[in-house]
């Protein structure tokens, strides 16, 4: 059973079951399509914020570990 605790989903599963639960919890709101529109772009904006501060906090640390990290030398 520890095991199992341990492992981590990947990304193709973890995006199939965020799906199926969005999806669930929009069938289950009641909420016309419309109020779910307006939601859902509510939420499309925060989470490419998001996703802008991720990329910039990725590529910073990249780029840095790139620059002080010591070339190779061959020979």
């Amino acid at each position: 059973m520890a095991e199992k605790e341990n492992k981590t989903k990947g990304i193709n599963l973890a995006i199939q079951e965020t799906r199926q639960n969005m999806v669930a919890i929009m069938n289950s709101s009641g909420l016309p399509p419309a109020c779910l529109m307006l939601i859902l772009g509510e939420l499309t904006s925060v989470v490419s914020a998001l996703n802008e501060q991720c990329v910039k906090s990725e590529s910073e640390e990249f780029y840095n570990e790139k620059e002080t990290k010591p070339e190779k030398r061959e020979g």
